[in-house]
């Protein structure tokens, strides 16, 4: 699951942990603050940026078709995995008793409109 940092709050973090750190100006304090400003500069140059992900986006209920499995026909998805980059689709076919429903790489599906 992804979890983005708001930059500004980090920020904020980062200035109140080099104010402590500063107070006794030990080794420990010199590397906090070393860490701190590295941090810092990683967050303003945009390296730590998350990514959006690539490709369509699927939500619950949206209909979809499998490039490699046409003759699934259409499905529908029915969860999302934790990770953003599959998405379980059931396909509304009955193939000698066995009803098609797995994650599928976004990638790999095509969103019907």
């Amino acid at each position: 699951m992804s979890r983005p940092i708001n930059p500004d709050k980090l920020l904020r973090w980062i200035k109140g942990s080099e104010e402590v750190a500063g107070i006794q100006n030990t080794e420990f304090d010199q590397g906090v603050l070393f860490i701190c400003n590295e941090l810092r500069k990683a967050i303003q140059s945009g390296e730590l940026e998350v990514k959006p992900p690539i490709g369509p986006q699927f939500k619950l209920g949206d209909r979809v078709k499998h490039k490699d499995y046409q003759h699934y026909g259409e499905g529908t998805v029915t969860k999302i995995s934790d990770t953003s980059k599959r998405a379980k689709v059931k396909f509304n076919v009955n193939l000698y008793g066995w009803v098609p429903e797995a994650y599928y790489r976004f990638d790999k599906l095509i969103l019907i409109e």
